[in-house]
């Protein structure tokens, strides 16, 4: 597929929907059969459809049945990621519920049941340690390069550069195009084994209904296994860029224009956590982040070991540079003084 897809690209972007939409196919055409709904032979628009296509050659029928899996399952592809996370947020549930029985704990079950936990916690999560890592590193390079405090980057809300990782993969196809072409396969490897859980499913049911009974049991361990293998191959996608922006093969915008921001105002190492985090959330506000500036000042009041001075820098700096900024965030102080 690597390298078919360098011949022509954009290949694997059309395997998921084809192989999605063939599987759904045989799914109605084993209930037109099976079931053989006879509303449905006698209809005229059937029959008509049928009495049309039927003189059509060979071709001209398989190039029609493969443009009519590719749109079912550009369809159902939407449909199929749905069910692969609901899917595993159920199971995450569900061993909540066993983990909170007070009888289980200290027994032999806990260990492995929390050890499931962590791993459906890790595959949810859209940016583990292993992508949030290399991330935090080249902030901190990037607020070394001006001279800043050693903790100031930890003033930098990391999910303004996680939530931009798809499109920030897509320098990799110019500054590292054999990096691309794996993010690219692990991205399709993920919708692939996505979209055929949900008609692997169905099928697997079917074939239950009139056959061995072991074949839906089978279809939803197969199906487990597929989705645990997106959830890895997204991860492993996710750190590829990631790292990437720690070599500096991909730039980040947002935190290119913040750090250019933050030098503009001519801090010093000395300054205070407070003063750092009030520069960071001018930064991010000046340059259109809005909600990640409040964030940023937000995350500073409730994680500091001694908020205190730390919050009265902070509104202090940024009721000097942006007066809106700096009385919107005294309000919501000022709710949230009592817990302090």
């Amino acid at each position: 597929m690597g390298f078919l897809s360098g011949l022509i690209p954009g290949v694997r972007h059309v395997r998921t929907p084809f192989i999605n939409g063939t599987l759904w196919l045989s799914i109605f055409y084993v209930f037109g059969v099976e079931f053989d709904h006879q509303r449905l032979r006698d209809s005229r628009f059937v029959t008509d459809i049928q009495g049309l296509i039927g003189s059509w050659p060979m071709s001209y029928k398989f190039a029609l049945l493969g443009f009519a899996a590719y749109l079912l399952g550009a369809v159902m592809e939407d449909v199929s990621g749905w069910f692969s996370a609901r899917t595993a947020r159920r199971c995450r549930k569900v061993a909540d519920w066993i983990g909170s029985k007070g009888r289980y704990d200290g027994n032999w079950i806990q260990r492995p049941l929390n050890r499931f936990r962590y791993r459906i916690d890790s595959y949810l999560a859209s940016s583990p340690p292993s992508v949030r890592g290399p991330i935090i590193d080249a902030v901190a390079s990037a607020y070394g390069r001006i001279g800043a405090r050693s903790s100031a980057h930890f003033t930098f809300p990391v999910e303004a550069v996680t939530e931009k990782i798809e499109t920030l993969a897509m320098q990799l196809s110019r500054s590292a195009p054999d990096q691309y072409q794996e993010y690219d396969r692990l991205s399709s490897e993920v919708e692939l084994r996505r979209a055929i859980v949900p008609p692997l499913l169905v099928i697997g049911g079917l074939a239950t209904w009139d056959g061995p009974w072991w074949a839906l049991p089978l279809s939803v361990v197969v199906a487990g296994v597929l989705i645990r293998q997106a959830f890895i191959a997204e991860r492993r996608a996710r750190e590829l860029v990631a790292n990437s922006i720690y070599l500096g093969t991909v730039e980040v915008p947002v935190l290119n224009a913040v750090i250019g921001r933050i030098e503009s105002l001519h801090l010093s190492a000395a300054e205070s956590q407070g003063t750092w985090v009030g520069a960071t959330t001018v930064a991010l506000w000046q340059v259109s982040e809005y909600e990640f500036a409040e964030d940023a000042a937000h995350e500073a009041v409730l994680s500091d070991g001694a908020p205190s001075q730390v919050v009265d820098d902070m509104l202090d700096f940024v009721a000097l540079h942006e007066t809106e900024l700096g009385d919107a965030l005294e309000a919501r102080y000022e709710r949230l003084s009592p817990l302090y």
